[in-house]
């Protein structure tokens, strides 16, 4: 429940401001790993991931700030940002992330994500899980292994989707300014991954009544 948590204290906090012009913000990190995983080890990973959703928010100020014509109201901004430990020991974050997150053309991941109102990264990743989450597990796991393989094998993977009729999201079309997130095959993927089922309909439901 760690991504539902995070998602559910960044909103409500915001939610409390009401329309204040100098709201309280925050940024998360959530580390899933195995419950024999030492807990002072991931505790420390999830704080990396606490400051890296906290550099993507100084990002966005500074842009802010060389933009006159922006609201300056709009700088409230929460972010989270997420990883999954698969091996036994965890090194640097951006080291990791360089390593098995990336390829020629840069990072296979758009972590970390916005969250709150008029933020489109967050709000992006769980509308583009929502259709894969409904794929067979076969073809999620086809997804993971042809995001490794560049943008051209996955247009491929998706027009055969198309011709299974699967929902496929368009997720050039939905590209967030790049500060907010973009989310990529891989972060739905691990969303996918954290999130149950039951839990992805339920929040969609609770959306769909706001």
């Amino acid at each position: 429940l760690g991504l539902w948590s995070a998602e559910l204290f960044l909103t409500t906090l915001e939610a409390l401001q009401g329309e204040s012009e100098s709201k309280i913000t925050a940024c998360a990190g959530i580390a899933f790993t195995k419950p024999s995983y030492p807990f002072d080890q991931g505790y420390e990973i999830a704080e990396n991931l606490c400051d890296s959703a906290k550099q993507k928010r100084r990002q966005y100020l500074d842009e802010l700030s060389d933009q006159s014509d922006l609201n300056r109201t709009k700088n409230d901004l929460s972010l989270l940002d997420f990883h999954i430990v698969q091996g036994g020991i965890f090194g640097d974050l951006d080291q990791v992330r360089s390593t098995g997150y990336s390829d020629e053309s840069g990072l296979l991941i758009g972590r970390p994500f916005a969250i709150g109102k008029g933020q489109e990264g967050y709000h992006s990743l769980q509308s583009a899980a929502t259709g894969i989450g409904e794929w067979p597990a076969n073809k999620i796991k086809e997804l993971r292994e042809v995001a490794y393989k560049g943008n051209t094998e996955i247009d491929k993977f998706y027009q055969h989707c198309k011709k299974q009729n699967l929902e496929v999201p368009d997720l050039l079309k939905t590209r967030a300014r790049q500060v907010l997130g973009n989310p990529k095959e891989l972060d739905i993927c691990e969303y996918l991954d954290q999130v149950p089922g039951w839990l992805r309909k339920q929040t969609e439901a609770m959306g769909t009544k706001k």
